[in-house]
């Protein structure tokens, strides 16, 4: 292993704020530390906007051609820019020197990247409850047991005794 985490864990860092201008978000992540290459590559990644859709999309042959790149693997999708392989792991060609976050899988990238990064990150906007419960029958008269039990299974259908 290459000494630090692999992978970063939901809420354990504060995700990056969202910059629809490609150039402004090149100037960010420069500020932050990461490779030449992968602060290049945010430009011509989100040259028609900073969206899922353009950092996760299928690069044409052209395009791999044309991009000169040593990540030490062959890149197939645009997010593999700013990742590099390094041994049997890769890596973040954004994040600092030191801090850099690795993956066992290359899959695993376009998370971090997305979150930590672009501000590109999924958010849950509203809690979904579950506003209908099977059944609350009369197997206990204590409320307060009923709501336990609710909370804890989240819906509860207790059969009635006849």
């Amino acid at each position: 292993m290459l000494g630090v985490h692999r992978y970063t864990r939901p809420g354990k860092r504060p995700a990056a704020g969202f910059e629809d201008n490609p150039l402004k978000l090149q100037e960010l992540c420069r500020r932050h530390g990461g490779s030449t290459f992968a602060l290049d590559w945010i430009i011509t990644v989100f040259m028609y906007g900073v969206t899922k859709e353009s950092l996760i999309r299928a690069l044409s042959r052209k395009e791999i051609d044309a991009m000169s790149f040593s990540g030490g693997f062959e890149p197939r999708q645009a997010y593999d820019g700013f990742i590099s392989k390094v041994g049997d792991y890769y890596e973040c060609g954004l994040c600092k020197d030191g801090k850099k976050v690795h993956w066992k899988h290359k899959k695993d990238a376009p998370r971090h990247l997305r979150k930590f990064h672009f501000g590109l990150a999924d958010l849950c906007r509203s809690w979904y409850v579950r506003t209908t419960v099977c059944q609350l029958c009369d197997l206990s008269s204590d409320p307060l047991l009923r709501f336990l039990i609710f909370c804890a299974v989240g819906r509860v259908y207790i059969p009635t005794v006849k």
